[in-house]
Order: structure tokens, then sequence, then C-alpha cells
């Protein structure tokens, strides 16, 4: 696995997002506030823990992360800005430079509804 970005960032009502910079509406809903994680066409919001900094790690490869659980998996478009991680309300944001297209993400956590304190992304080109 290639480690391409890391972090920590405050989440703000129990959540962490990876979403595409260029579009303001690219943040996805939550259907009901109990998901792991959500997936909307430009973004994915994670469940985090609420009110303290959350690690984040982003890898560019596939294999599954053994020591944390599995969240789910979803494709997100991605335009010419790259994408925004972290809590955009809480003004805890870092941005990664990333090839303008669609791009498969795994999402790994190392707890269950709003206590996860880590927080992995997989990033892979779609279809793959």
């Amino acid at each position: 696995m290639n480690k391409i970005f890391y972090g920590k960032f405050l989440a703000l009502y129990n959540q962490i997002g990876l979403y595409d910079t260029e579009d303001s509406n690219s943040y996805p809903s939550w259907e009901t506030g109990l998901e792991l994680a959500v997936f909307g066409s430009k973004g994915v919001a994670v469940s985090a823990k609420g009110d303290t900094y959350v690690e984040i790690t982003i890898y560019n490869d596939a294999a599954k992360i053994e020591d944390l659980l599995f969240y789910g998996k979803g494709q997100i478009g991605i335009g010419k800005k790259g994408l925004t991680v972290g809590n955009e309300i809480a003004a805890s944001t870092g941005h990664l430079d990333w090839k303008e297209g669609s791009v498969l993400v795994e999402v790994y956590g190392n707890n269950r509804q709003n206590e996860a304190s880590k927080i992995v992304f997989v990033l892979n080109k779609a279809g793959k």
C-alpha cells in the first residue's frame, strides 16, 4: 500500500468527509444518521467520534486493512481541483491533489457508530 495522505481533523457532528473540492454540493447527505458511511456521487461522509481530533490516512491502492472495520465502498467523481478531507463546519480540512475522473473509495474505521478515532480511505481507479 502507498500512503498518500495523513492528518488529524476535528470531527464536529460526529463526521468526517472526503469529497470533491470543486463542487460545493459534493458532500453527501445522511439518510438515517445511523450509517457508518454514506456515499454520494462526489463524496463520502463517515461516522466518527465527535468533538475530538480524528486520524485520517489515505492510501492509493487496494489491500484490505486488516486491523480496522470495513465501513463500505462506493464510487465518487472528482473535479479538476482534487479532494477535500476533514470537517468543513469545524474549518478543519486538508487537500489532496487527485486526477479528475472517477475513483472507487473503500472506507475503514477503528470503532462502530460515532466512535471512530481512526479512519482510513483507500482510493482505486474506478472499475479496479
